[in-house]
């Protein structure tokens, strides 16, 4: 059976790839409320969620892996926000996801998204990208296993 050294040894090892197995979804929003709305949708227990909103301090969080990227901004900083973090390499195959719903009557974003390989969906396809990619994420590690 082992120690109880040993067994308390065994369930932090396991502990560690537990926290080490979730999802890490960045969120990056310029409107508190709207942050808050996304963060509640998206709260499923699976996937650790990241914050910024405060475009001033999205290069802060920059030096992190992400599994997927949420962005919710008007139009003015769409662009920038992209930029920022397709600039990246790390960054560079990252999904991105763009929650469109207040810049789809802007005509000016037509070439922006596809430009820097972002998607842009409204809130609710959104919720349900972010819920799939949990289920086939925690799919691809049971089938995985430990090696």
């Amino acid at each position: 059976m082992g120690t109880p050294s040993e067994k308390s040894a065994d369930a932090a090892h396991r502990a560690d790839q537990d926290a080490s197995a979730s999802l890490r979804l960045l969120i990056i929003c310029d409107c508190s409320e709207r942050m808050k709305q996304l963060e509640a949708a998206l709260d499923v227990g699976e996937i650790e969620i990241i914050g910024v909103n405060s475009l001033d301090r999205l290069n802060n969080f920059m030096g992190s892996d992400y599994d997927l990227v949420a962005v919710d901004v008007g139009l003015e900083h769409l662009a920038s926000v992209l930029i920022a973090l397709r600039s990246k390499v790390k960054y560079a195959e990252i999904p991105v996801l763009v929650e469109c719903g207040r810049i789809s009557t802007e005509t000016g974003f037509a070439g922006v998204l596809p430009r820097y390989r972002a998607m842009p969906c409204f809130q609710s396809d959104l919720d349900t990208l972010v819920k799939r990619r949990i289920a086939f994420e925690s799919g691809a590690r049971e089938k995985r296993g430990i090696l």
